[in-house]
């Protein structure tokens, strides 16, 4: 399956409103520039305005499944929700870096399984 922004974008408003109550604010997507072992990865930024946004990488040069895809993508959006929406610990190196897979984002996974039997991997791969 070849992933495209357009495609990217649908699914991300899809899967919003599905399993995040259309809480999730504007999002920019991207393309890992090279080749990495990553299959997505989150960001948020702020604007010249000093409002936040959130960034959504995914690696083109994996073999995506529709599962994989869907996966990955609610994988970035609860770290979305998390942030943007719970602003949990949202300045906090920690939490950003060690423990951005902790109780908050188990919390989510759990969430999306007990209501949607969605199975959601802390780690990817």
């Amino acid at each position: 399956m070849e992933i495209t922004k357009e495609l990217i974008k649908k699914k991300f408003a899809e899967y919003n409103w599905l399993y995040f109550y259309g809480k999730l604010g504007r999002c920019k997507f991207y393309f890992f520039p090279r080749k990495t072992s990553k299959y997505g990865f989150y960001l948020t930024n702020k604007d010249k305005n000093g409002r936040l946004y959130g960034t959504i990488w995914l690696n083109k040069c994996v073999d995506w499944t529709e599962e994989m895809f869907k996966e990955v993508l609610i994988h970035e959006m609860i770290h979305m929700y998390n942030r943007m929406v719970d602003g949990r610990l949202a300045d906090s190196f920690l939490f950003n870096g060690l423990f951005s897979h902790g109780f908050f984002f188990g919390r989510q996974c759990r969430r999306l399984k007990r209501v949607y039997g969605i199975v959601i991997k802390k780690y990817g791969k």
